[in-house]
């Protein structure tokens, strides 16, 4: 069944979004899918680790140290999986202010500079909330890497002899440092002119 001789609603021709609001989008959609897929790959390589871990000893012969891994271990996955969600979360807020503004037609389209995603789909009359879930995004996304961090710092420590394990934690931390300034430098430099 065709419908090609249905006629649009009164008053909801096409719309299109304007240039600038669609960069903003597109941007935030690749960022959000491309962080999805990583933090779900983190999540895959920390669970192989934790099922490797977890098959090697019982909860009886277990120091407390290699506790305090898997306990890390299992927060890292959780955390990966939870920023792996809030990416598609992220993804369809942005994919549904097409459908919110092409409802809301004929009033003026914002300006998009100096918007936040969550503000400039709050003009198209989007939920109040999406705030809450960048805000989280940000945050499960911070400690998915602290506790994959910890944890992996902490099974080459516990697993290895002490100059190896020396040697790793320098290396480690060398690059810990690199990606909190780069993280710094990101976020500091998201109100450009």
């Amino acid at each position: 069944m065709s419908n090609a001789g249905l006629n649009p609603l009164p008053g909801k021709e096409s719309y299109t979004l304007p240039d600038g609001v669609k960069m903003i989008l597109d941007a935030t959609i690749q960022q959000a899918t491309a962080f999805g897929v990583v933090l779900a790959l983190f999540a895959g390589g920390v669970a192989s680790i934790a099922q490797t871990l977890g098959g090697t000893m019982t909860e009886e012969v277990s120091p407390d140290s290699w506790k305090v891994l898997r306990v890390f271990l299992y927060s890292a996955i959780m955390f990966n999986l939870s920023g792996a969600f809030i990416s598609l979360m992220i993804v369809k807020m942005c994919t549904d202010l097409s459908l919110a503004a092409w409802n809301k037609k004929c009033r003026p389209a914002p300006s998009p500079e100096n918007e936040t995603v969550s503000r400039l789909l709050r003009r198209y009359n989007m939920s109040n909330s999406y705030w809450i879930v960048e805000r989280l995004f940000v945050f499960v996304s911070i400690f998915a890497c602290v506790f994959t961090f910890t944890a992996l710092s902490l099974w080459v420590f516990l697993s290895e002899p002490l100059k190896v394990a020396g040697a790793t934690m320098a290396i480690f931390s060398a690059l810990g440092i690199a990606v909190l300034l780069s993280f710094w430098i990101t976020i500091r430099g998201e109100n450009w002119k």
